[in-house]
This record gives C-alpha cells, sequence and structure tokens, in this order.
C-alpha cells in the first residue's frame, strides 16, 4: 500500500515538473522528484544507485540547472505573488477556493 502511494506521488511530481509554468519552479520540482527518486532507489536496498542519485543528479546536474537559470533572469520570480496555481491544485488535489 504505501509502495503504491508513493509510486502515485512520484507520478504527480513528474507531472508537476513537466506542467510547471514557471522554470524555477520546474528546477525546485525536479530536485524534489530526484530526492523522491533516490529514496524510492533506497527502499529497494540499492544503496549504492540512491547515493550517485543524490550526489550526482540533485547534487550537481540540478543544482547546475537551478544556478543557469537563475543567471539567465530567474530573479523574477521572487518578486512575483501569484503562484502557479494549477500545478500545486494537482499537487495537493483540492480546489483552489479565493475569497
Amino acid at each position: 500500500m504505501f509502495m503504491n502511494l508513493y509510486i502515485l506521488l512520484l507520478v504527480v511530481t513528474t507531472l508537476a515538473v513537466v506542467l510547471s509554468r514557471r522554470t524555477m519552479y520546474s528546477i525546485l520540482f525536479l530536485i524534489l522528484l530526484f530526492a523522491m527518486m533516490a529514496v524510492f532507489v533506497l527502499s529497494l536496498k540499492v544503496d549504492f544507485i540512491g547515493l550517485i542519485f543524490v550526489i550526482v543528479y540533485v547534487g550537481a546536474i540540478a543544482t547546475l540547472f537551478l544556478f543557469i537559470i537563475m543567471m539567465l533572469g530567474g530573479e523574477d520570480w521572487i518578486s512575483d505573488p501569484a503562484m502557479d496555481v494549477e500545478t500545486y491544485q494537482l499537487l495537493l488535489g483540492c480546489g483552489y477556493r479565493s475569497n
């Protein structure tokens, strides 16, 4: 049961990476996805591959993407208070209610 829920969470996070409108949020979801994949592989008792996921993908590639996007003009994501509501609706599975 736990593994099915975790795999569903992995699929939802993958969709959040693809469907996110802002590049910075997509990179952050990608880092979350790589970390979740490492935990999944570690739960299968394949320790070396899980550590390689963390060191290579999260530590090097995703961080490199993050710094490149920020250097090329990704600073507008900080000043914009509007978030990508559709992505968070997809992640949380609940509707967005405004007052």
